[in-house]
């Protein structure tokens, strides 16, 4: 089944004449089927599609990324915190030593990786969304202490309009004719931005992911415009069905660091 519309009848929900939904882990997603501009910009399957590895929500290097309470409250100088928090900051383990529960939480919907954040970064312990209670690993949940609020009857429907804030973000280069890099060519291009170009949302990063979603997945969607022109890459929006595994996804991505120099 490589057709979206057969994708919106098997898969997804009926809400009404011009829309779906569509049930992910976490919520529902409203999907206007006859937006025509974005009915050519949808798709069932990609390959050679980039994510980023952001450090912020690594759970293994959790303890060291943020201050601890105690150090607020001490007579140290501005200097002397900023210090600290570079300190922090560098701290890494080897990329390799990744396991699988922990990979998964790098293929997160973006709301859901800044719920993350409040705890890896922020050192939050307490009224934790209920949600995350089903994706982070036991042995982090007891380590943490970390204590959930109460889980609701219901599921959230997100308007159409605010889907992509709902989704996972990836992204995936293309050549100056348009035709779609393969493997090698991402690889050059990706490590091409990171080294020749100021763009501060990959400046920390240190690995990325190249891989694929297969069919039955979830949904995919291209912004309209471009992300950057020299080199050419977009931004797309993945929607993953809850009845689909997150295995499904990360078996299918690996984890690459990027290169200190591009020739």
């Amino acid at each position: 089944m490589e057709c979206v519309e057969d994708f919106f009848g098997e898969y997804c929900e009926f809400h009404s004449e011009e829309e779906v939904l569509l049930e992910t882990d976490f919520e529902k997603i409203k999907i206007n089927v006859n937006d025509t501009d974005y009915s050519q910009l949808r798709c069932l399957r990609i390959e050679n599609v980039i994510r980023f590895l952001n450090p912020k929500i690594r759970l293994d290097v959790s303890d060291t990324v943020s201050i601890k309470e105690e150090d607020l409250h001490n007579d140290l100088d501005f200097d002397e915190m900023v210090k600290l928090l570079e300190e922090n900051s560098e701290k890494r383990v080897d990329q390799n030593i990744i396991s699988e529960e922990q990979k998964i939480i790098f293929f997160l919907p973006t709301q859901i990786e800044k719920r993350i954040k409040t705890i890896t970064c922020s050192g939050q312990t307490r009224n934790i969304d209920c949600r995350l209670q089903n994706v982070l690993p036991l042995d982090f949940i007891e380590k943490k202490r970390l204590e959930f609020k109460q889980k609701g009857n219901s599921i959230d429907i997100i308007e159409y309009d605010k889907r992509r804030d709902y989704s996972l973000s990836l992204f995936k280069f293309f050549n100056e004719d348009s035709s779609e890099c393969n493997f090698q060519e991402t690889h050059d291009k990706v490590n091409f931005v990171k080294n020749r170009m100021n763009l501060n949302y990959i400046e920390s990063y240190e690995n990325y992911f190249i891989g694929k979603i297969e069919l039955s997945l979830g949904l995919i969607e291209r912004d309209e415009k471009e992300h950057n022109k020299e080199p050419l890459f977009y931004h797309f929006n993945f929607w993953k069905l809850s009845s689909s595994d997150f295995s499904d996804i990360v078996k299918e991505f690996e984890l690459y660091p990027f290169e200190r120099e591009v020739s």
